[in-house]
């Protein structure tokens, strides 16, 4: 449970993503923070925005939390991406507020990033609160915006995008905030 007096426990009792890493580390998305567990030391520890801190989350309103095969940390948040490598500690991340202007996704640094997913043929899948879905392929060279179109029966159903999961099958499943496609 949060408790503001005590610098120990979680940043917050709103939790919106929780994660567990290779190593058994235990990651939580909140409204005040990206916290993680120290089990060597029994305590929560936080990475937050601080404004006069370049070397911090963009936001600490953290919505999504993704690891690559790299071990860097994909953290999306309310206010885009940032990446954190933690190297060999946890004690002094190097964080980067992904920039995705030079793949044509200038709202993708400023949007409400609510899901992030790599799929099974390597491409990921970014997902927003409110400005659709993000591809990209990187290996193809393919950078795609989804966005939901009445005027296009294919079209996503929603451009609020809230969750991506793919079946044993390799479909690609959306929650929106319409009806779920795939």
């Amino acid at each position: 449970m949060a408790n503001p007096e005590n610098h120990l426990s979680i940043s917050s009792n709103d939790v919106y993503d929780i994660f567990v890493d290779d190593e058994n580390i235990i990651w939580v998305g909140t409204q005040e923070g990206l916290d993680y567990y120290d089990f060597s030391r029994h305590r929560f520890n936080s990475l937050v925005h601080l404004p006069e801190n370049s070397n911090s989350l963009r936001s600490s309103f953290v919505q999504t939390i993704f690891q690559d095969k790299d071990d860097l940390f994909w953290i999306g948040t309310r206010e885009g991406i940032d990446l954190v490598d933690f190297g060999s500690s946890t004690s002094n991340p190097k964080i980067t507020h992904l920039d995705m202007g030079s793949k044509g996704f200038d709202s993708l640094n400023s949007d409400y990033v609510t899901c992030i997913h790599r799929d099974s043929k390597e491409r990921m899948w970014i997902a927003t609160m409110s400005n659709g879905l993000y591809l990209i392929d990187e290996k193809r060279n393919i950078f795609r915006h989804f966005l939901q179109d009445k005027s296009i029966e294919t079209s996503i159903a929603s451009s609020s995008v809230r969750a991506i999961m793919e079946d044993h099958l390799g479909r690609i499943w959306f929650g929106t905030g319409g009806d779920c496609h795939y």
